[in-house]
């Protein structure tokens, strides 16, 4: 991992960013939006990201840029913050509901081989940058030839939680 040079003001500003927006939710660490490591030294963190940012995440590492700059702003400082706070990134989640509102692995898949690419590709200096807004681009990942392919459209509970479902004779 590369070692970079935050200053304090920065590192601030890009955590008051994001306790302000209430982006990081955890029904123990953060259950309004705004974290709260206090006891929790030592363990690790998984941050899982819902499918809103995971689309707008995969549209800036395919195009380069998003016109949405207070999107960009959010995206860049969220990956960040997990990579300076040593927290992992998960978008298993937001694959799995695109899978199953796609009814096919394919979109789910080619998202999920970015996805697997953007933490070696892209430095927490340039997160930085773009967070701090001195860059609004970031180099294009481009496809690989041989990509590949992940089963996410499976049937979970999770995912039929966020959808109203009609309810079944007898049920109601």
């Amino acid at each position: 991992m590369e070692i970079i040079n935050v200053p304090e003001q920065e590192l601030k500003s890009i955590t008051e960013f994001l306790m302000e927006k209430r982006l990081i939710f955890h029904p123990l660490i953060s259950p309004d939006g705004i974290p709260d490591f206090t006891g929790y030294l030592g363990r690790s963190y998984t941050l899982i990201i819902d499918r809103n940012i995971l689309t707008n995440l995969i549209s800036l590492c395919t195009s380069g840029s998003l016109s949405d700059h207070h999107m960009l702003r959010i995206i860049s400082s969220i990956m960040f913050w997990c990579i300076s706070n040593n927290i992992q990134v998960n978008s298993g989640l937001a694959l799995i509901e695109y899978a199953n509102f796609k009814d096919s692995n394919e979109q789910s898949s080619k998202e999920n081989n970015i996805f697997k690419r953007i933490f070696d590709v892209y430095s927490p200096q340039l997160w930085l940058d773009v967070a701090c807004g001195r860059s609004n681009r970031v180099p294009i990942i481009q496809p690989l030839k041989n990509e590949k392919s992940y089963t996410f459209n499976i049937n979970s509970d999770h995912c039929h939680m966020h959808f109203m479902i009609e309810p079944q004779k007898g049920l109601s």
